[in-house]
């Protein structure tokens, strides 16, 4: 595994990546960019375009991949030797618990519990920020971050063509969610924190949006970056809200994760668990997606349904190729569209766009 960390990266608000740097094939650190979805299209567009994208994705941030970003620099020899030695006594307990978990999901959906034993090994290579000057949501949408506050993070994945640019596609940001989610789950389950409300609980809205509560923790953008012969490189970009003042949320509908859950580690050891989490989740779940997925896509439709915060309620789809459509959430479908009822009785399915949950009358 590779780590390039950008100059003051060393501070001890920021922490040092332990766990990440176990969960990645190669990982990436800058105080601030303009996005790191950006950051990792760059990235790959000065790769040698010969090699197979699948092993480009896995080596994405090595020492001669480091992007040209004026934040970046290689860690000194010497800090290197350090983080190795940090990583070899990372808590063991707590990447057990990951592997664990990761092993149990996989033996749940009838597969081998040995992830090394999926014909498909998803490589994943993750940017991560201090904060982003130029982020972005789903249609354009600003992305609200703040450091010290937030987490941000794009996670570059090699997944066989068929699966980013065939039917099943959509389901890829769904899996981007559940692994959220699972980062989010093993971290609280794991640690000190606990609820501060009996009700919390982590959802997702239809189709890119973590919520807590019934409002908005974080988002998703997946990007398709770039296609070979064989193999695509999808981007995920996730941000989440963890240290955000509740007069500072971007909107109303928003919340931060220390609303709902304390104590919570400091922000560097958080930030380092939920990169981690994600990484390891993500590198799960699309294996056996990739590896199997007719069976796979049944065991993430159940899931996204029982986690959904969008099916049965009133919402209203704005669509990517415009107009709208209102209606109830009725359905999440085999290929993870929408089904939506409108008020005079039809239905509509939809594919792609924005879907907000409607206020109860």
């Amino acid at each position: 595994m590779s780590n390039q960390q950008s100059g003051g990266s060393r501070s001890a608000w920021r922490g040092t990546l332990v766990h990440t740097l176990r969960a990645a094939d190669s990982v990436w650190l800058s105080g601030s960019v303009d996005s790191t979805n950006s950051v990792i299209a760059r990235t790959a567009a000065a790769q040698d375009a010969g090699r197979p994208l699948d092993e480009r994705v896995r080596t994405l941030f090595s020492e001669e991949n480091v992007p040209a970003e004026p934040t970046a620099e290689p860690i000194p020899d010497s800090d290197t030797a350090a983080l190795a030695d940090l990583t070899r006594r990372a808590d063991v307990d707590y990447e057990a618990n990951n592997a664990d978990a990761a092993a149990a999901w996989l033996a749940s959906s009838g597969l081998t519990p040995n992830l090394d034993e999926l014909p498909v090994q998803v490589p994943v290579s993750v940017a991560i920020a201090d904060t982003q000057t130029s982020g972005r949501g789903r249609l354009g949408r600003v992305w609200y971050n703040k450091v010290g506050e937030s987490f941000v993070a794009s996670y570059a994945v090699a997944v066989p063509k068929a699966l980013a640019v065939g039917s099943d596609s959509g389901w890829l940001t769904m899996i981007a969610g559940l692994a959220a989610i699972d980062a989010l789950g093993s971290e609280l389950t794991n640690g000190s924190a606990h609820e501060l409300d009996p009700e919390a609980r982590f959802t997702l809205k239809w189709p890119n949006d973590v919520f807590l509560i019934g409002r908005k923790l974080g988002g998703i953008l997946t990007e398709l970056t770039e296609v070979d012969d064989q193999w695509a490189l999808v981007t995920f970009g996730i941000g989440l809200n963890l240290f955000v003042d509740p007069d500072e949320l971007p909107t109303e509908e928003s919340t931060s994760l220390q609303l709902h859950y304390a104590p919570l580690p400091p922000y560097g050891e958080l930030r380092d668990r939920l990169a981690a989490g994600v990484a390891t989740a993500l590198r799960v779940r699309l294996s056996a997606f990739a590896s199997y997925p007719d069976r796979i896509v049944g065991r993430l439709h159940d899931e996204v349904v029982d986690l959904s915060w969008t099916l049965g309620r009133r919402v209203k789809a704005r669509l990517a190729e415009g107009g709208e459509v209102i209606g109830v959430a009725q359905s999440i479908n085999d290929d993870a569209s929408l089904t939506v009822r409108i008020d005079d009785g039809t239905e509509r399915i939809v594919t792609t766009g924005d879907v907000g949950v409607l206020p109860d009358d």
